[in-house]
């Protein structure tokens, strides 16, 4: 596993890996570099609905997001498609993804199936650094 730093706030990108078949040392190497970084971009993961819950329970109990209702078979699960004629997008305000709720989820975890290859984006901002 190689945890390159993306920039000095937070993030990291995490190459030479594949999530669904990590040991526990693996597991809390990876968990060390969340803690450390915030922001993990592990890319070019398969995953299916099923691995995604199995992986997220790795960071801590899921959590229904109040707005969505999650995937058949998955309600922790939800799509987010904007189809090519659409001109808005899912929260395309500025937003913090559920830190509203009593007790917030310690993370979010996002897997990009399709992205655009420019616009889109999703930026993360690090509020303890802020702080």
């Amino acid at each position: 596993m190689q945890i390159t730093p993306m920039a000095g706030a937070l993030g990291a990108d995490i190459a030479g890996v594949d999530v669904r078949n990590l040991d526990g040392k693996d597991w809390e190497e990876l968990h060390h570099a969340f803690l450390r970084y915030s922001v993990l971009a592990i890319r070019g993961q398969q995953l299916e609905p099923a691995d995604l819950m199995r992986i997220g329970a790795k960071f801590g109990e899921p959590c229904h997001y109040p707005f969505v209702t999650g995937m058949d078979g998955f309600p922790f699960i939800f799509e987010v498609v904007k189809e090519p004629g659409e001109k808005k997008n899912f929260g395309g305000a500025w937003h913090s993804d559920t830190a509203y709720l009593k007790q917030p989820p310690l993370a979010t975890l996002l897997h990009a199936v399709e992205c655009p290859a420019y616009g889109g984006d999703t930026l993360f901002a690090n509020t303890a650094a802020a702080y």
